[in-house]
């Protein structure tokens, strides 16, 4: 049995043997999405396979399990109600319904949408079409306007 042997990132130096081994190892990184809208099923198959923790199902992806480690099961119905309690708590109110949507002028991100108002051009979430800003000239905190400045020169282009 050899020994063990920490090497440093970009290290040049290394002289590897025939019978020597070299193991590359990441971290892994954070996902892409809200951890709201992960498929239950699939929170419960990391939580099997000890990728994350019943605390982390729970507290993170709001999903409910039940039974022990070897035989989980989603609740779907507190999996729903916490959830519903996450996007309560994000805007501070129950979520309203939706109204009279404008027409998108163009579609910016996955969740940002450029849209046609009354009153000129605002820049909405793609979902549920709540104005988050005006696209002009908003008057408010400095990144809101860099923001929307932004949003606005990539939605305006060709």
């Amino acid at each position: 049995m050899g020994q063990e042997e920490l090497l440093q990132l970009r290290q040049i130096d290394i002289r590897q043997g025939q019978s020597d081994s070299y193991e590359v190892a990441f971290a892994a990184g954070a996902a892409y999405g809200d951890p709201i809208e992960r498929d239950p099923e699939a929170v419960r198959h990391d939580v099997e396979n000890g990728g994350i923790s019943h605390a982390a199902a729970r507290d993170i992806f709001r999903v409910a399990l039940l039974g022990d480690e070897d035989d989980l099961t989603v609740d779907e119905r507190a999996t729903d109600a916490l959830r519903r309690q996450a996007i309560v708590e994000r805007l501070g109110r129950e979520p309203g319904t939706p109204g009279r949507r404008h027409p998108v002028l163009k579609r910016v991100t996955e969740y940002l949408d450029l849209m046609a108002a009354d009153n000129g051009k605002h820049v909405a979430c793609a979902r549920c079409g709540h104005t988050l800003c005006t696209a002009t000239a908003p008057d408010s905190s400095r990144w809101v306007k860099n923001a929307c400045a932004v949003l606005s020169g990539i939605a305006l282009m060709p």
